[in-house]
């Protein structure tokens, strides 16, 4: 856990504060305290020590998502889906590059590195910050503060648009405008030369009726918009070829409790989904 567990018991808890307009990164809290509630499991899809020891340095009132269950299993089950597929590219490319989108507090290089990829992290300026005092510093990963809402700024952050180079959105699109998700592909499509995607989506009914949602209306932040089918997706994603969409509710299904006997139904199986497919010119 390099630093992280070292400054636990030497410096005062940091408070996590963030500008007006940038409310939306609170979610990233969602997902850390669904990551340690993880690790702490027997059968933890994935395990993430570094969480634990992020959740104990911060001055955050994580009891506030306590009972929130379908979040957690969310996060855990789309984290070792995503977790695969990126060391599935790594494998596939050494020495390639990940973009991690709306980066948060996530901990993905430090649980998968393998010594020779090249780790970007994009977010607000101010997650980026928090995310200096937490996590410890790694040669190959750099960091950089921008909004997704803006354009033009992937040429400057990704230094060698020839390198394959997988962009993960984990926890983010849905947050942003419509058509912006769609200008943001599109710029991938036309900057790099070798890309994949992978991001997740949910339906319209998140959208339409967030009391759904277990943790979210505990904050300020609401989903922006949301998928009707697998076309629509697609349609969506239009610059992304060979879209593979896998509807998470068929990730160890036991862990969804009763909400596994949703699968059969198209309409509330595709509500939380994970797609993956290739960007640029090759």
């Amino acid at each position: 856990m390099g630093s992280v567990a070292a400054d636990r018991g030497c410096r005062p808890p940091l408070t996590p504060r963030f500008p007006p307009g940038e409310a939306v990164a609170e979610t990233a809290l969602i997902t850390l305290w669904a990551r340690a509630e993880e690790t702490h499991r027997p059968d933890a899809l994935l395990r993430d020590p570094m969480a634990v020891a992020l959740c104990e340095r911060l001055a955050y009132d994580f009891a506030r998502f306590r009972g929130g269950w379908k979040s957690q299993v969310g996060v855990a089950v789309r984290g070792r889906y995503i977790d695969e597929r990126v060391a599935d590219f790594m494998a596939r490319h050494p020495g390639g590059q990940v973009v991690n989108l709306g980066a948060g507090l996530d901990t993905r290089f430090h649980r998968l590195d393998d010594g020779r990829v090249r780790w970007i992290d994009v977010d607000l300026p101010a997650m980026i910050a928090l995310r200096a005092h937490l996590l410890p510093a790694a040669e190959r990963v750099t960091t950089h503060g921008a909004s997704l809402l803006c354009s033009g700024w992937i040429d400057r952050v990704v230094p060698d648009v020839d390198r394959p180079t997988l962009f993960v959105a984990e926890g983010v699109l849905m947050f942003l405008p419509r058509r912006r998700v769609q200008a943001l592909l599109a710029e991938i499509a036309t900057t790099c030369v070798a890309a994949e995607v992978i991001f997740d989506a949910i339906g319209p009914l998140m959208v339409r009726c967030p009391w759904l949602h277990d943790t979210l209306p505990r904050t300020t932040t609401r989903f922006a918009w949301g998928f009707r089918t697998s076309a629509d997706l697609t349609r969506l994603a239009a610059p992304v070829r060979d879209l593979v969409i896998r509807a998470m509710l068929d990730e160890t299904p036991t862990r969804w409790r009763w909400m596994r006997w949703l699968r059969p139904i198209p309409a509330l199986r595709h509500q939380f989904v994970v797609a993956h497919g290739r960007l640029g010119e090759r």
